[in-house]
């Protein structure tokens, strides 16, 4: 019984190694967005106290943007992504073919140069928030996995501070909350609609060695009980 505890202690430090491992030893930041890559946001909750008689329209809320472009500018250590947007409309509407407005943006390798609010960060982008957050200074600020958060020093127009999460894979924003008196959420927006994530390569790796070495090791421990019983007979 010792044995088994210490090898299922072994398995799992395999398993979280091998997750956080990419990550802790990365040594560049890189865009993991691709040209067509789409996203549809839509209005999650809203404060009815707050929005008053514009509650309705807001929570009928959803806007769309798609990447353009994806370039490495090396001479400046950025990356300047060509994105397309679509005006906001309500969730029953359709958007149409072509966007309302066409921009660039540039997100910096260097986290310390990023700025919060943005709607892309790269990847990996849970060092790349920690990384920002460390650099700032005087600051009420907290990244808690991909969300990235900002408190205003005191209450803005009956705001106190937002709330940025961004998908760990593609380093785009994904959900962004409105804080209000006492942290109320005043708004909130995030993804349209759930969608089926491809494996998480660390984290499938790490689930698939762990099952190798509990089979090995089970067929191991079998083989030694039929050991054991053929020299007895």
């Amino acid at each position: 019984m010792k044995y088994r505890k210490v090898f299922i202690n072994i398995a799992f430090t395999c398993v979280i190694f091998l997750v956080i491992a990419p990550n802790v030893l990365a040594a560049t930041y890189s865009c993991g967005l691709s040209v067509g890559d789409e996203f549809v946001l839509e209005t999650i909750q809203a404060d009815k106290d707050h929005y008053g008689s514009s509650y309705d329209d807001i929570m009928n809320q959803k806007r769309k943007y798609g990447i353009k472009s994806v370039a490495h500018d090396s001479p400046n250590e950025e990356y300047d992504i060509g994105l397309e947007s679509w005006w906001v409309i309500n969730k029953s509407e359709e958007f149409g073919s072509e966007p309302n407005a066409s921009f660039t943006t540039s997100v910096p390798e260097d986290p310390t140069k990023w700025f919060w609010g943005r709607i892309i960060v790269l990847v990996p982008v849970v060092p790349y928030l920690l990384a920002y957050n460390e650099s700032l200074s005087g600051h009420n600020t907290t990244v808690k996995g991909s969300t990235f958060t900002y408190y205003y020093p005191a209450p803005f127009f009956n705001t106190t501070g937002y709330s940025y999460t961004y998908d760990t894979s593609s380093g785009f924003i994904v959900n962004t909350k409105t804080f209000g008196l006492s942290g109320k959420i005043l708004y909130e927006m995030g993804i349209a609609s759930a969608t089926i994530p491809g494996y998480d390569i660390p984290l499938f790796l790490g689930f698939a060695i762990s099952a190798i070495i509990c089979i090995a090791y089970i067929t191991k421990r079998k083989m030694v009980r039929v050991k054991r019983k053929c020299d007895k007979i």
